[in-house]
């Protein structure tokens, strides 16, 4: 949890006045990148946690917390690497950066009980071959990726 984070108004958020909120997925998909090589990295990020800000009347303000996961789906032969489990990747296992194409790429789209709309849309900027393969024997990427969140409330 959180000790505290200031809003733009110089309030604080703090656990005392962080109500959870319960929400239903109402689109949760894998986006999808494709390397020059044919592999395809699968990422989403997925609404973990949504916390409502109890302490302002007049503006609401939700703290989220999200889940960051990425799979790989498609993948040509590789060269040997040491196998790691649990996969952790560190500056020094970055090997290169490599151009991908976005393939489908759409928001994850969550209703939070008080029928308020969260999306959330990723913006990969970055995919590096690393060193690792995990316990299955697929290469380990390491995405930079950006979460872009939104809250929509219908009239």
């Amino acid at each position: 949890m959180m000790n505290g984070t200031s809003n733009h108004y110089g309030d604080q958020m703090t656990e005392e006045n962080l109500i959870a909120v319960d929400f239903e997925p109402i689109r949760e998909i894998w986006n999808k990148y494709r390397l020059e090589n044919g592999t395809i990295i699968r990422h989403k990020f997925s609404l973990a946690q949504v916390f409502k800000n109890s302490t302002f009347k007049e503006n609401v303000f939700y703290d989220v917390k999200l889940a960051n996961t990425s799979d790989v789906d498609i993948v040509p032969t590789r060269q040997e690497s040491a196998v790691t489990e649990p996969v952790i990747v560190t500056q020094e296992d970055l090997l290169y950066e490599l151009p991908f194409t976005p393939v489908f790429n759409k928001p994850q789209v969550y209703e939070l009980e008080d029928k308020i709309w969260i999306f959330i849309a990723e913006q990969v900027s970055k995919i590096h071959a690393t060193k690792k393969i995990d316990k299955a024997g697929r290469p380990v990427y390491n995405l930079q990726v950006d979460a872009k969140i939104s809250i929509y409330k219908p009239e």
